[in-house]
C-alpha cells in the first residue's frame, strides 16, 4: 500500500454549514478515505474516532457537527485505504468556528439629544436648572 499518499489536510470554516476538510489525493489505487475526529481539551487527550468515509478521488468532507459546538476545538486527519489496509495518517489540522466568527454586534445602543427647555423663569437642559 506504499503507492497510497496524501498531501496536507486543511480544515477551514464553511459558514453555517460546519467544518470543510481539503486534502491531495496523490495515489490512484484507493478505494476511499477514512477521516477522523477529536475534540482537544485543554486538560485531556480524547481518541480519534471514525467519522466517516468518502469515495475515491474525494478531496473535501463537510464535518457539520461543529455547528453545534462553535466555540470547541476539533482536530481532524485522513487516511486512504483499499482492499490491502490503510496508508500512514495525514498530517493533523484543527479548527474552530468561534475563531473564524464575525464579533456579535453591540447591543442597547442608544442616542440621547439633550433637552433644552426655556419657560418665562428657568432654562433647564438635561434636568439640570441653570
Amino acid at each position: 500500500m506504499k503507492s497510497i499518499i496524501l498531501s496536507i489536510l486543511i480544515a477551514c470554516p464553511a459558514f453555517g454549514s460546519g467544518l470543510t476538510l481539503t486534502w491531495k489525493d496523490n495515489s490512484n489505487n484507493e478505494d476511499g478515505f477514512k477521516i477522523e475526529r477529536r475534540i482537544l481539551t485543554p486538560n485531556e487527550s480524547n481518541a480519534f474516532e471514525e467519522i466517516a468515509t468518502v469515495q475515491p478521488d474525494v478531496e473535501t468532507f463537510n464535518d457539520a457537527e461543529p455547528e453545534s459546538f462553535p466555540s470547541t476545538v476539533f482536530e481532524y486527519r485522513i487516511r486512504a485505504f483499499n482492499s490491502f489496509g490503510n496508508s500512514e495518517y495525514s498530517n493533523t489540522a484543527a479548527s474552530a468556528l468561534e475563531s473564524f466568527r464575525p464579533p456579535n454586534a453591540p447591543s442597547d445602543f442608544e442616542f440621547k439629544i439633550p433637552s433644552i427647555i426655556i419657560n418665562a423663569q428657568n432654562i433647564i437642559v438635561n434636568g439640570a436648572n441653570n
